[in-house]
């Protein structure tokens, strides 16, 4: 009987541990891709107010959709969970856009909001 218990709090463990290790390398393509949009979004926003300023409305104005933007091929290293109980993780991603494909790393600081891993520091390599 304490051979079952010791196995099954050593099955539990185990478990627990897989559960509880951090973003998965597809939680960390959705993070990335949210966090590639927004800030391709930012700069078209900001395109369209200088145009703006500036009486030209073909100023700012893109030659792309955030939106079509796709995050590939991502794989991650170097995961390692800091103080604060985020995660710092060395990336590498294929950005495409329907047409092009960049190969891309980054090192990058992740956080758990709202139940999905969102990028909150995003430093390009």
């Amino acid at each position: 009987m304490k051979r079952l218990t010791t196995a099954s709090v050593l099955l539990m463990t185990a478990l627990l541990t897989a559960c509880g290790g951090g973003p998965g390398d597809g939680d960390l393509q959705d993070a990335v891709e949210a966090a590639v949009k927004a800030d391709l979004q930012r700069v078209a926003n900001t395109g369209k107010v200088f145009g703006a300023l500036a009486g030209d409305r073909s100023i700012g104005e893109s030659q792309f959709n955030p939106d079509a933007i796709r995050i590939r091929n991502l794989t991650a290293e170097d995961k390692r969970k800091i103080e604060s109980g985020d995660y710092v993780v060395k990336v590498a991603f294929d950005a495409w856009n329907g047409a092009l494909v960049q190969r891309s790393s980054a090192r990058l600081t992740v956080t758990k909001v709202d139940g999905k891993w969102k990028v909150i520091n995003f430093e390009k390599l």
